[in-house]
């Protein structure tokens, strides 16, 4: 029975002699060894329970965190670092750190990583890593385990912080900029304006187209000031958004309207009235960032001599249909390497004229809706913008 692990097992000491002496020991040992085997049991079940709650507190936490073992192996790995890493981390446990690095998705965070996991000191350090064709940036934090068994690593999503952040002081910036631009405007037109009608019929014929001309630039150029001022307040602008049932095909195609009277623009939309989608949006919000979005097509490919040719269409995301995504496409020159990445912040343009606020003031409306855009190359060349609203919070 003790050879089966039945440690209570006691005999019984009938004399006391060496037999006696032997009976007592046996006692002893099974008593011993069921104290150890109760003492393990105990320290096991503890084990177990601190496993699960330090899994239960990794699993609450918004941050990734990971731990790479004495040889370099992953550990342990959270659901938030599944989540901001866009990669299944807990399913590569025990996979080496030189193999992680060979994933497209964790060879840029994974990179950063690897030159400090050599020093023995704690460090910080912020990532940036291309993610969704749009940049992410992380701060990154290691710790080094007690006697060289490893590494923890922390790691928190950043970029809408940093996105916000440079978005308030540009707002600040654009709301300054109107409040000072705006108020010398109108006297300056008006100015213009009078000295037409008061000079006009006292010049000479001779001089009279050039003082018409002068005070015309006048005229137009505060007028192209107004309508940046218009851009930097609209920027500027806190998120106040008139949200109602609307078509998504009917709002299209009455911003598709506004192009029908010029022969030589092929602006089609793809799909058809019968999947027509009902969303709560602010209609007038909606409409500027199509027409934004159609109009710097339309200018980007005049620019490049290019057919202006765009096509737009919508289709529901399976495989619950919870996201609603519309492309716009074109066939123009496409975007330099060096803007992608920043194209939609604030004062960022490729064209010769403009402030620079157009795509800016459009992902903040579509930020304002809770959507995403971003932009990406089509292999047969030209520009697609892809917008993308989930419906869960959209639909009505």
């Amino acid at each position: 029975s003790v050879a089966s692990g039945n440690y209570d097992t006691q005999l019984t000491m009938s004399h006391n002699d060496e037999i006696g002496f032997l009976v007592n020991s046996f006692n002893k040992m099974t008593h011993r060894l069921t104290q150890a085997r109760d003492s393990t049991r105990q320290s096991h079940h503890l084990l177990e329970q601190q496993t699960r709650y330090l899994s239960a507190v990794l699993g609450t936490l918004s941050s990734g965190v990971i731990t790479l073992g004495k040889h370099e192996l992953l550990k342990t790995a959270n659901v938030a670092s599944s989540e901001i890493l866009d990669v299944d981390m807990p399913s590569r446990i025990n996979t080496t750190f030189d193999t992680l690095r060979q994933h497209p998705q964790l060879t840029q965070f994974l990179d950063c990583i690897a030159a400090h996991i050599e020093s023995p000191h704690r460090w910080q350090q912020q990532i940036e890593r291309n993610h969704d064709n749009q940049q992410q940036i992380l701060i990154c934090r290691g710790t080094p385990l007690p006697q060289q068994a490893g590494w923890v690593i922390v790691f928190d999503d950043i970029t809408k912080l940093i996105q916000a952040q440079r978005e308030a002081a540009w707002g600040e910036v654009a709301r300054r900029l109107a409040h000072e631009i705006k108020n010398p405007l109108t006297p300056i037109q008006l100015s213009a304006e009078r000295l037409q009608h008061k000079y006009e019929p006292l010049l000479p014929p001779d001089n009279m187209p050039k003082f018409k001309k002068l005070t015309q630039t006048i005229i137009q150029q505060v007028d192209a000031m107004k309508d940046m001022v218009n851009d930097f307040s609209d920027y500027a602008r806190r998120p106040q958004l008139n949200l109602s049932r609307q078509s998504l095909w009917h709002c299209i195609k009455d911003v598709l309207t506004l192009y029908q009277g010029n022969e030589q623009h092929e602006i089609t939309l793809l799909t058809p009235q019968s999947e027509d989608v009902i969303l709560s949006i602010d209609s007038n919000r909606f409409r500027q960032v199509l027409h934004n979005l159609i109009k710097n097509a339309i200018e980007a490919s005049e620019e490049a001599g290019t057919a202006v040719k765009i096509t737009l269409d919508y289709h529901l995301l399976s495989p619950k249909n919870e996201q609603l995504q519309i492309r716009i496409k074109d066939h123009g020159p496409g975007i330099p390497d060096n803007m992608l990445r920043v194209l939609f912040e604030p004062y960022v343009t490729s064209k010769a004229k403009g402030t620079g606020l157009g795509l800016a003031i459009v992902k903040k409306i579509i930020d304002e809706h809770q959507g995403k855009i971003w932009i990406q190359r089509p292999e047969d060349g030209g520009t697609c913008v892809i917008l993308q609203l989930p419906m869960e919070k959209t639909s009505v």
